[in-house]
């Protein structure tokens, strides 16, 4: 399988750059087919997912939710925001019936300590959507998320925000696996 070659020569690139011409699918059927979920799962390395036309980098999006992988894609997003001058805007969302929130005040000073501005913003909905949304309404050039949060048999049958986010995006989604 393509994912199988891909992954095998990921060890030597420090980034993953892939198409988004087949995001994973809808159902459960077509989510256990994909191709692309694979790969996530799989890779060890970022993966960076571009839909057909490519914009020029100056807004990044940055999704988070505090987990491993959302504290990896801060630490990216701190490093892109400094080191290519990009505006960070940083959005948390919380889904109607859940408590949790991620320490946003440990974020702010991450991203203090370290030099790059950003503008946070909270908002309530379900993920995928409002991640869509904030990203246009900041003209975002970039996402940037952490990837799957759950273990492969969750992810299948329920689904997943990072597999809505790639379905309906319209500029580059950066996965730190």
């Amino acid at each position: 399988a393509p994912s199988d070659r891909i992954v095998q020569r990921s060890r030597w690139a420090d980034l993953l750059v892939v198409s988004l011409r087949h995001p994973p699918g809808r159902g459960t059927w077509a989510r256990l087919r994909s191709g692309f979920s694979d790969l996530i799962r799989r890779s060890r390395r970022p993966i960076l997912a571009v839909p057909e036309v490519t914009p020029r980098l100056g807004t990044i999006l940055l999704a988070f939710d505090g987990r491993p992988k959302s504290m990896e894609a801060l630490f990216v997003a701190a490093y892109l925001a400094c080191v290519w001058d990009q505006r960070l805007v940083i959005l948390t969302v919380q889904q109607p019936g859940r408590a949790a929130q991620p320490d946003l005040e440990a974020a702010r000073r991450y991203l203090q300590d370290n030099g790059a501005a950003a503008e946070f913003f909270q908002r309530q909905g379900q993920p995928a959507a409002t991640i869509l949304d904030q990203a246009a309404e900041a003209a975002a050039d970039l996402i940037l998320m952490g990837s799957y949060g759950h273990g492969p048999l969750v992810e299948t049958f329920l689904g997943s925000t990072v597999d809505d986010v790639l379905r309906g995006a319209r500029v580059p989604v950066l996965l730190c696996t």
